[in-house]
């Protein structure tokens, strides 16, 4: 598994509106591959710092979201983010665990929603 991590800071006042943008135009370019599995966003309100973190089962298709998509996406979002801010870095993923698999918490949903 690999991941890109991008790290941008917004520009004064525009927090918000870089966090829904990314959410709105990133997620859905990503999910095209069928190599992407998840996507994490993390922001401070405080700096304005935000940081994306996209995990991809193949290099390929996490390489090509980034050559092509990313590009044409940071033009999209040139008027809320500081380009001279931007780094973007891959990593190889060595460990991943999940707190509780998707399936039970399914299973833990369904029977609340079953005994309401």
């Amino acid at each position: 598994m690999y991941a890109r991590v991008i790290s941008m800071k917004a520009k004064s006042g525009m927090l918000k509106t870089a966090v829904e943008l990314a959410e709105k135009i990133m997620v859905p370019a990503a999910q095209r591959y069928a190599g992407f599995h998840h996507w994490c966003q993390l922001s401070d309100p405080i700096t304005n710092d935000t940081l994306y973190i996209s995990l991809w089962g193949n290099e390929e298709d996490m390489n090509t979201f980034g050559q092509n998509d990313l590009q044409r996406i940071m033009v999209q979002m040139g008027q809320v983010i500081d380009f001279e801010t931007m780094e973007s870095k891959m990593y190889c993923v060595d460990v991943m665990v999940e707190a509780i698999p998707e399936l039970i918490v399914d299973q833990i949903a369904d029977g609340i929603l079953e005994s309401a």
